[in-house]
């Protein structure tokens, strides 16, 4: 089934479960695109859906945009700092705050194996963790356990490839 077949979730209609539709937000959209993360951002009403990344045949992307579900509408997400890649890990872990992390993938001169992390509250990228040391691209899992201590926090991710594992830690300062 192609996605025209889907019926069309008109706005303000309340979804039925277990069943697939097909979205028409209004304003101006992003170009066409492949190999994006795209995750449901709660908050501020029914929430946002963010497409991030990606590419076509004239390279990849290192835009944002939302589908802001209540408006029904796309937005740009209005910050810099990503990377151009596609194919990549895209996780929201359930941290406080939150942070966006993106993870391996492609570019047109190679793969990409640093890590982004965007502070959702600040809308900036605030660290980039680039060892690029070993290329990673497609199939990438990306799992983390997020742990409380005092007054830091500690994220360890694990990021599996093709019968790889590798694991880093990065240590955060207190907010504040």
């Amino acid at each position: 089934m192609g996605p025209r077949a889907l019926p069309l979730l008109e706005r303000g209609h309340r979804p039925q479960p277990a069943k697939w539709y097909r979205l028409s937000p209004r304003g101006d959209r992003p170009r066409g695109r492949v190999g994006h993360g795209c995750l449901f951002l709660p908050g501020g009403g029914p929430g946002r859906v963010l497409l991030l990344g990606g590419a076509d045949p004239a390279g990849a992307f290192a835009d944002a945009h939302f589908v802001e579900l209540g408006a029904n509408r796309w937005a740009a997400a209005g910050w810099s700092g990503l990377r151009p890649r596609y194919e990549h890990a895209t996780f929201l872990p359930a941290a406080v705050p939150p942070r966006l992390w993106v993870f391996g993938g492609a570019h047109p001169a190679g793969n990409r194996s640093c890590v982004q992390v965007l502070d959702l509250g600040e809308w900036e990228w605030f660290i980039t963790f680039a060892q690029e040391l070993i290329p990673l691209h497609g199939g990438i899992v990306l799992c983390a356990h997020v742990l409380s201590e005092l007054s830091r926090k500690f994220l360890r991710p694990c990021v599996c490839q093709k019968g790889f594992a590798f694991r880093f830690e990065l240590t955060f300062p207190a907010a504040g």
